[in-house]
């Protein structure tokens, strides 16, 4: 989509017929509008999401006629406010109109009329058609969730950056591949198996009856159950939003800020220490319970040696006669040398047997010595490991001790009631916050768990369903039907999942290197697994990154960047064949109303410049005063077009007020005497 030209008449503050004709291309891709406050240059933004998608964000929004022209017609006149915008996509170039009649009654009094929005395209071969269904073309070129990452305000896209932003995020992503379609197919398959279910249970009897009232209560648990989880996500969604807007209201304490991102860095860096310690810990433990119990057996282990040493001092050790051979002569009853055994050397030989039976024992000992060797051994493995661990642990138990006291310090300052009083009351209650996030967390886990185990429940009913024999033929088609749509509905979530993931880690790879395009900081950006954008900064010792509170200027430039890489994703979408009625991709442009209002002056150099690089067109809207310097001296250059919203109002308002403006002076505030209302219409200025 390559914005051509924008005719608008007597759309809110902008009176009569106005004519916007849009740079792109070798001719340069940006065209600026200046504008004073008041001027219209929301309502320009606007008119394109009014146009295309017949409603738009603004107050009174169904006041669209300009009240200027209202009060200049005449009781009974026709007037009417509309929209023309058209661009060209995938080759074609599109016109869309949008109108909507009134009619002055008397007075101010306005009656509305018909409405109508129409369209047309040219296509490649010239000839001109109509388009018979505009909304649903409209939403294949660019669907509504889409729009707001290339229509919008400054203070709204900076809101992407912030973690209440993460369904937003989410829904773009999934409109890139059309998800929406899969999760509708999804949320009908989950009806059509509720509904066969039913149909089953109707004539079921006996067994397959007993398992149907049990699949259906499940079914109801899991409902519960999905809702609950779903209620603490919102919750969790919230607290995190509330959270945010205090780390916003801290910022604004700028004597605290340097002190903020310090706490952020040590938070990260608390988390990765309370990991390693809780780590240490456990290897502390495998220690102490394989071989804890050798600290105790040093007794124990040298008892066995002093018997045996003992043994040998008093000369019963080393065993002289084997009790085996002993043994042989008393039931032989013969000598080896032949004489027979007489009851009285049969005495002494028993005496000799009780003697032989030390070798025995002497076999014993070396086999005791042997292993009382190898617990020695382990002992002092253990003595080793054991101390080499408690160290670990210790030093890890003292940094992280330090770490606290250096989080407590900073929170003290950050709180301290002498400096700011609000300051106090926000850290105060963003440390409830934080206590409400671990417990609503803790409960999500126990949602989810209970959902796991319900599915399980769920899978064994119908386990047990599927080997039943009694089946009639009917409910066996019903039970296939089932078996189908559940096949069919876990290959949609899967392939929901899988494509999503691609596309989050097609943008959190190129986030950076858009970054690096645009921003030219040493920042480290992600667009995370829960969708949503963070941003890094390198820790003290510059080999760890840590996630930072980034700045209201810093979040513009982080949402800027995601913006851009998704233009890329379109750009790269549109090279490939797509699927009639998804979105087809291509080149977008930028509409964008005062986005660098809270920059620095390095960011009004670099964001820019880096835009003007990396986006196909940009409408740069914005007031002179945040224009002039840095921006114009970085956008001036590459501007094809130059527009000025020239404010007419009451003389009681102001003075005249003129601008310089490529190398001229140039009407910007027009006094007129006499006027009851102020208007604005658009003049272009050339280069």
């Amino acid at each position: 989509m390559i914005l051509r030209t924008i005719r608008i008449r007597d759309f809110r503050q902008l009176q009569g017929e106005n004519l916007l004709s849009f740079a792109s291309g070798a001719e340069g891709n940006v065209t600026v509008v200046l504008g004073e406050n008041g001027s219209g240059k929301t309502t320009l933004l606007n008119a394109f999401a009014w146009c295309l998608y017949g409603e738009a964000q603004m107050e009174n929004a169904d006041e669209l006629l300009n009240y200027h022209t209202l009060l200049e017609a005449k009781d009974g006149e026709k007037l009417q406010a509309s929209v023309e915008l058209s661009f060209e996509s995938g080759g074609s170039h599109y016109t869309f109109l949008r109108e909507q009649e009134y009619v002055k009654s008397d007075s101010a009094a306005v009656a509305k009329g018909k409405a109508h929005f129409a369209a047309t395209v040219k296509g490649p071969s010239g000839e001109t058609t109509s388009v018979n269904d505009p909304l649903t073309t409209v939403e294949r070129l660019l669907p509504p969730n889409l729009s707001k990452f290339f229509f919008f305000r400054g203070e709204d896209v900076e809101a992407l950056a912030s973690h209440e932003a993460e369904k937003e995020l989410r829904e773009g992503v999934e409109s890139f591949l059309a998800l929406e379609m899969i999760n509708r197919a999804g949320r009908h398959l989950k009806r059509v198996e509720k509904g066969l279910n039913k149909s089953l249970k109707e004539d079921a009897r006996g067994e397959l009856k007993s398992i149907q009232t049990k699949i259906e209560a499940v079914d109801a648990d899991i409902e519960e159950a999905t809702l609950k989880r779903e209620e603490a996500e919102k919750e969790i969604a919230a607290l995190k939003q509330h959270e945010s807007r205090i780390d916003e209201q801290l910022a604004k304490f700028e004597d605290i800020r340097p002190k903020l991102d310090e706490r952020k860095q040590l938070l990260g860096q608390r988390t990765e220490l309370k990991r390693r310690k809780d780590q240490s810990e456990s290897e502390l433990l495998k220690v102490l319970s394989s071989d804890g119990f050798l600290a105790f057996a040093d007794a124990s282990l040298r008892r066995p040696e002093e018997l045996a040493d003992e043994a040998v001092t008093r000369g019963d050790l080393p065993a002289r006669i084997k009790p085996q051979f002993v043994d042989d002569i008393i039931e032989k009853e013969v000598c080896i040398c032949g004489v027979s055994i007489t009851p009285d050397m049969r005495s002494s030989l028993l005496e000799w047997r009780e003697i032989s039976g030390l070798a025995a024992l002497e076999e014993s000992i070396g086999r005791m010595r042997g292993d009382v060797k190898g617990l020695r051994a382990r002992r002092q493995q253990f003595d080793t490991d054991l101390t080499a661990r408690k160290s670990a642990m210790d030093r890890l138990t003292l940094e992280l001790h330090d770490l606290d006291e250096r989080i407590s310090r900073l929170n003290a300052e950050i709180g301290d009631p002498s400096g700011v009083p609000e300051i106090r009351k926000l850290q105060d209650r963003r440390r409830e916050i934080h206590d409400q996030l671990g417990h609503v967390h803790t409960q999500l886990g126990r949602h989810q768990q209970y959902l796991d185990d319900l599915n399980k429940e769920k899978e064994e009913h119908i386990k047990e369903r599927r080997s039943l024999q009694t089946l009639s033929d009917k409910e066996r088609v019903l039970e296939h039907r089932i078996e189908v749509v559940r096949a069919v509905s876990k290959g949609f979530e899967s392939l929901r999942a899988e494509w999503s993931e691609v596309i989050r880690g097609y943008i959190n790879e190129d986030l950076n290197e858009t970054w690096a395009r645009i921003a030219q900081l040493e920042r480290r950006l992600e667009f995370t697994a829960e969708y949503s954008l963070s941003m890094k900064e390198r820790a003290g010792d510059r080999d760890r990154w840590v996630e930072s509170a980034p700045s209201s200027a810093n979040r513009r430039a982080m949402a800027l960047a995601f913006i851009s890489s998704l233009i890329r994703l379109a750009g790269e979408i549109a090279e490939e064949e797509t699927p009639t009625g998804f979105f087809e991709g291509g080149d977008y442009p930028l509409v964008m109303d005062a986005p660098f209002a809270t920059m620095d002056r390095y960011f009004k150099t670099q964001i820019p410049r880096g835009l003007a690089e990396v986006v196909p067109q940009i409408v740069l809207i914005s007031s002179y005063d945040q224009f002039e310097g840095e921006v114009a001296t970085e956008m001036g250059p590459r501007a094809g077009r130059w527009y000025v919203l020239e404010l007419h109002r009451t003389d009681s308002q102001g003075k005249d007020l003129n601008i310089p403006l490529n190398g001229r002076t140039v009407p910007y505030v027009i006094g007129e005497q006499g006027a009851v209302t102020d208007w604005t219409v658009v003049k272009e200025i050339s280069a």
